[in-house]
């Protein structure tokens, strides 16, 4: 996709543009295209049944190794607020008494 952006500038700068490739793979291409700026849809072909359920566990690892930081950053975020929570649920009493 990368490489593709200089060349659909020079060839497309205002028509749509579409890429075609395997149905579970679809979001991921769209999520990369999306990355390096090219407003695009995506086409999917239709994958064997025996195949689907291994294809699709392969995007979903390649998806969150792809987009790891955001996963580590909402991570983060659900354990402060879960660490929160738990503060608040034990010094309830505590708290209560100082409002």
């Amino acid at each position: 996709m990368k490489y593709s952006k200089s060349i659909i500038d020079k060839i497309n700068d205002k028509g749509n543009i579409v890429f075609s490739t395997t149905n579970y793979h679809v979001f991921r291409s769209g999520t990369i295209a999306n990355n390096q700026g090219i407003d695009c849809e995506g086409l999917g072909s239709k994958t064997k049944w025996y195949f689907y359920s291994n294809a699709l566990i392969r995007e979903f690892v390649a998806n969150l190794v792809q987009e790891k930081y955001k996963h580590i950053a909402i991570l983060i975020l659900i354990n402060i607020s879960l660490l929160v929570l738990i503060f608040i649920g034990k010094y309830h009493n505590f708290l209560h008494i100082l409002i």
